[in-house]
């Protein structure tokens, strides 16, 4: 009998120890990668049915990648340069790639056969398409393309009928469209950038399939790099060159909030259920590249990836920029293309997977380190906090309390006299909300 039982809680701690094991690694933040440097990822797409991770890029081959294994499925024949934007039309049959000549290609994904090749420009002399999307009902093909005019570059803003391919509208020479986005009925398509008057750089909203102006969004100094339609189509993103990042509402087109504090965001996506925006950028000074997953609510991080997965080939230890950012219609994953390859993470909004402390500060840096007067402590704070800033030695003693206050948002530095301080080993202790961030100092005189 006792060894009956003995058997039944053997078995029973195993099941435990095993169901806490496979819980850890749902929760790791990679799925795979695939290092590509040094030809960087400009675009990724899941397929509609979440199977397939399409990506294009600098080497100008689009691939298909199983998104579970990362395993490669198919190379597409064809393109002859880089590629900048990339789609999946909503059956999961096509995939659409405009290039560095503004050149576009479309295949079928299952045999891999080129179906249709657009050169709008002819002989023309001709840049880097910017930008491309099917329409969600799949009617539609919408692109940005490039070329130098008589005295400028020209930008031009066209829309294709996916059924016979003749263009349904066109508006030409636009002041100076960068990415485009269909609403998710399809009843609008936004772009940016458009430059008015005193360069303003707007969102503007346009009519499908007319191309008719509706509306005029999102004001800014700086260019607005990528756009999202929340799936519910309530909200707008856009991912800006220089924080913050932003969301308007759609009823109005007027700012919602504000998002991050950081620089260099080049792709933005919303997850399944509108209550997420993903996006990447540089947090602060310190050069250090993340993936931000923000409650679109109260603009509060819920948990962020250090894009530094391919840190070893790269012999660097910053993180990547987010070039591109897909999300699969069950919300388990996010794909990030980079300038050194793929990411494919595990989401991490649900309850079990978010962070009960959502990181609040990032990589505290000193310098100069070593120093021998001042020793400037900089670090940048995600969200507003309570903060303590105090340096120890090497034995745990308190030597100097530097800050003890209420901060808001941003990048902040300190300064720590050392005039009086021994050379030594001494630490920056920067303490908020539980979470401990410490930095070493080395002062030598």
């Amino acid at each position: 009998m006792e060894r009956k039982m003995f058997l039944i809680v053997a078995a029973l701690v195993l099941l435990f120890v095993q169901s806490a094991f496979a819980q850890s690694e749902e929760l790791s933040d990679t799925v795979w990668t695939k290092f590509t440097y040094p030809n960087a990822v400009n675009a990724v797409k899941f397929t509609p049915d979440g199977k397939y991770l399409a990506s294009g890029g600098d080497d100008g081959v689009p691939r298909l990648w199983d998104a579970e294994t990362g395993a490669l499925i198919r190379e597409f024949q064809g393109n002859d340069c880089k590629i900048w934007s990339l789609d999946i039309n909503n059956s999961g049959e096509l995939i659409a790639v405009v290039n560095d000549s503004s050149i576009i290609t479309i295949w079928n994904v299952n045999s891999g056969e080129i179906l249709k090749v657009i050169d709008y420009y002819g002989n023309s002399n001709k840049l880097r398409g910017l930008d491309l999307k099917f329409s969600n009902n799949g009617i539609y093909l919408a692109a940005i393309l490039a070329k130098y005019g008589l005295n400028s570059i020209e930008r031009d803003i066209i829309l294709w009928n996916t059924h016979n391919w003749e263009i349904k509208s066109q508006l030409m020479d636009v002041a100076v469209p960068i990415s485009l986005m269909f609403s998710p009925d399809d009843s609008k398509i936004a772009v940016s950038d458009i430059v008015l008057g005193d360069e303003k750089i707007v969102v503007a909203i346009l009519n499908v399939p007319s191309l008719s102006h509706i509306a005029y969004s999102g004001e800014s100094k700086n260019a607005i790099i990528d756009l999202a339609f929340s799936p519910n189509n309530e909200y707008l993103a856009g991912a800006l060159e220089s924080s913050p990042n932003k969301i308007w509402n759609t009823s109005d087109w007027k700012l919602l909030r504000n998002l991050g504090i950081g620089t260099d965001a080049r792709a933005v996506a919303f997850s399944p259920d509108s209550k997420y925006v993903v996006t990447g950028y540089i947090v602060g000074g310190i050069d250090l590249a993340r993936l931000f997953i923000f409650d679109k609510e109260s603009g509060i991080v819920q948990y962020s990836y250090l894009l530094d997965y391919f840190k070893d080939s790269l012999f660097k230890k910053n993180g990547l920029l987010a070039y591109s950012i897909d999300i699969n219609k069950t919300a388990e994953k996010i794909a990030v293309g980079t300038g050194a390859g793929i990411c494919m993470l595990n989401a991490k909004w649900n309850p079990t997977s978010v962070q009960d402390n959502p990181v609040q500060i990032f990589e505290p840096i000193v310098f100069p380190n070593p120093t021998n007067s001042t020793a400037n402590i900089r670090f940048d704070l995600l969200n507003s906090a309570s903060i303590n800033i105090q340096i120890y030695d090497i034995n745990s003693r308190l030597i100097a309390h530097i800050f003890d206050g209420y901060l808001d948002a941003g990048n902040h530095n300190f300064e720590w006299n050392t005039a009086q301080t021994p050379s030594g080993s001494y630490f920056a202790r920067i303490t908020t909300n539980g979470i401990v961030s410490s930095i070493q100092i080395i002062v030598n005189k």
